[in-house]
């Protein structure tokens, strides 16, 4: 069966979803959003964009979308990450409507305009069945899009692997803490430097990495210029970095900071705690699928203020990992 996947080609959970479907005889399409492929450098590619004039062109891109469907046989037209990318997908002849929701989307695409929003309540109801990241997140889609039909939503685990993210002996640890999240606004990186230089101030010694993960280029500038304030002997930027890399990370840290304004699942709060990396959260409902309260420290808030007094927490105490993830866990194995 041929299936056509829409979203950002580089993501980690596309990756998983091609490997899925690969691994079960399917011939896997994508209409790639990254803004990172050329249209035509592969035959079963295609990108589209929605930078300012891509946006002007969307009638034109979801026609360009549909001949690509309607030329490769497409049976199954699949989402990731609704919002704008459902837009494109409106018009696909004869293949099956899936959306795919990973949380982040939910929370921040749908609110930019109310077109936007719009947009995705229709593209939600008319599929012919959703899959969402979680059972917090089903349950958070249908109090927003509450004319969607129960059957058509389906919980899933992007998943776990265990093989490789598990606690390994290395003696010291080499960072205090550790961010291993987009390098986007919504992950709440600037006032985390905020906590940090307040946590400076005060005459506390720490060493910090942080991630450069699929940086929005102007917020990235921004947070080097905050580290050159006064954090340049303090953090580390590390380049983007391979699973096996990034456990290897979580076991050499103290505490993993995991911040987003809005989460689906949090897998990496999972991963960062098998490794005994003990969580720093703001305690979304979808880490506690997995994990009790007990497990994380909680920051009120986003708030540098906020912020200021969970490090302070970490630091205080001999937080350890308690080893109480749910058995649960266990399905979360890729």
């Amino acid at each position: 069966m041929n299936y056509c996947l829409i979203g950002d080609r580089c993501s980690i959970h596309l990756k998983k979803w091609e490997s899925f479907l690969s691994a079960r005889g399917h011939v896997v399409y994508y209409v790639d959003t990254s803004g990172s492929l050329q249209a035509g450098t592969e035959a079963t590619v295609i990108s589209v964009r929605f930078d300012r004039i891509g946006k002007i062109l969307i009638p034109c891109q979801m026609l360009r979308v549909a001949w690509f469907v309607l030329k490769h046989r497409i049976a199954v037209v699949d989402v990731h990450y609704v919002g704008l990318n459902s837009l494109v997908s409106f018009l696909t002849p004869g293949a099956k409507q899936v959306s795919t929701c990973h949380g982040s989307d939910i929370h921040t695409d749908p609110y930019r305009s109310r077109l936007l929003r719009l947009a995705t309540g229709i593209a939600l109801a008319r599929a012919d069945h959703i899959f969402v990241s979680g059972r917090p997140l089903s349950r958070e889609l249908k109090k927003i899009y509450p004319m969607i039909a129960d059957e058509k939503i389906t919980p899933y685990s992007p998943g776990v692997n265990l093989d490789v993210f598990q606690a390994r002996a290395v003696g010291t640890k080499k960072y205090d803490f550790v961010s291993t999240r987009l390098m986007q606004e919504k992950y709440s990186i600037l006032p985390m430097l905020d906590a940090f230089i307040a946590l400076k101030q005060s005459g506390v010694a720490f060493k910090v990495a942080i991630v450069v993960y699929k940086p929005n280029v102007p917020y990235l500038e921004m947070v080097k210029a905050k580290v050159r304030q006064g954090l340049s002997d303090e953090v580390d930027f590390l380049p983007e970095l391979q699973q096996e890399e990034i456990a290897a990370l979580y076991n050499a840290s103290r505490f993993s900071l995991h911040l987003p304004r809005g989460e689906s699942i949090g897998l990496s709060v999972v991963e960062s705690t098998l490794c005994d990396c003990f969580p720093i959260t703001l305690g979304h409902a979808a880490y506690l699928d997995y994990m009790d309260a007990t497990d994380m420290i909680i920051a009120k808030s986003n708030n540098a203020s906020d912020l200021l007094e969970a490090l302070k927490t970490a630091l205080r105490g001999d937080f350890r990992v308690l080893k109480s993830l749910k058995q649960s866990l266990s399905k979360l194995h890729s």
